[in-house]
């Protein structure tokens, strides 16, 4: 089956809404659509109440592309920022010129919720990825479960999965992993970097189960 092509995909204040990839679909990224470094794929913003599934579904950036542009680090497959009950099921996440998965949040001039909140991630493959194969920065309940994140290597941390705040008021709360695997990624299968806390960041909680 063909690819189906696509610039990036902005989806802001986006809610109750459910996203449905078929089996055997690939949604390919377009050459010289993504010139921007900051440009992700599938951007989720402030959006609530969002189910994405693709059982058997492949998302897919061109990372020798970015690569020759010299300046990528951003280009995510899928990017949520300030979201609230979010569902990501069953994708292949490859090929990106940043990370498989983002999950975040700030808030900006006082605006936005900061974080992210009740975000479950099942059966998701992310491999072959620039930065990271998933990234967090700040959220609370988070549980990823079944998930692999594999042959990560381009740009630092270079990292299978890497927990890392940039902002003393994020926060890492009830985060959860259960039977994943971090493999063959070209430093870490998992770096937890904690700089940025202090005595005034929220209390981490972080755990891993069945985890390889």
């Amino acid at each position: 089956e063909s690819p189906r092509r696509s610039g990036p995909l902005r989806l802001f204040d986006l809610t109750d809404k459910t996203i449905i990839f078929e089996h055997g679909v690939t949604l390919q990224a377009i050459f010289g659509a993504f010139a921007d470094p900051q440009a992700r794929f599938i951007n989720l913003r402030d959006c609530s109440r969002i189910n994405l599934i693709g059982y058997g579904a492949t998302i897919r950036m061109n990372r020798q592309e970015y690569v020759d542009l010299n300046d990528s680090e951003y280009r995510h497959g899928i990017s949520l920022f300030n979201c609230t009950d979010v569902r990501i099921e069953g994708f292949t996440i490859t090929e990106t010129g940043g990370d498989g998965i983002y999950i975040g949040g700030e808030t900006n001039d006082g605006f936005g919720l900061g974080y992210c909140k009740d975000i479950y991630v099942n059966n998701v493959h992310a491999t072959t990825n620039y930065r990271q194969g998933m990234s967090v920065t700040s959220v609370e309940n988070l549980l990823v479960t079944n998930s692999v994140f594999a042959n990560t290597s381009g740009a630092l941390p270079e990292a299978g999965l890497d927990i890392e705040p940039y902002r003393t008021e994020q926060r890492l709360v009830n985060i959860r992993f259960k039977k994943c695997s971090d493999e063959e990624n070209n430093w870490a299968g998992i770096a937890i970097a904690l700089v940025y806390m202090d005595s005034t960041s929220m209390p981490v909680s972080i755990e891993f189960e069945d985890c390889y």
